[in-house]
């Protein structure tokens, strides 16, 4: 029995859009990200919209945080709180804990 597999997706957009980076306190998972584009002629396009879709693969079990740092020129900036646990046969299930805007940490 194939193993499940967990997707965060966050919006983006080129030309100063945000770049995410994810810290994990234990690395539990495997992960990695692909850009998904919402026009297919987006290369023609300025500020073309995308996804990032963050695929996580179970490779031990146990529960770790997870933090997804969003960071913009231009846009917000914030850290993303997850729970990301891994079960016995390697499924993965995340759960969002909280977020944190830093600009207005930042302003304080």
């Amino acid at each position: 029995m194939k193993s499940v597999e967990a997707q965060l997706i966050f919006q983006s957009f080129d030309g100063g859009g945000p770049s995410f980076d994810v810290l994990l306190d234990k690395e539990i998972v495997s992960y990695g990200s692909r850009r998904v584009y919402a026009k297919s002629d987006h290369e023609e396009m300025s500020g073309a919209g995308y996804d990032v879709v963050y695929t996580f693969k179970g490779i031990s079990e146990g529960e770790t945080k997870m933090t997804v740092k969003e960071r913009s020129p231009i846009a917000g900036n914030f850290d993303h709180y997850y729970l990301v646990k891994v079960d016995s046969g390697l499924n993965v299930t995340i759960e969002k804990t909280g977020e944190k805007d830093i600009d207005s940490i930042e302003d304080e």
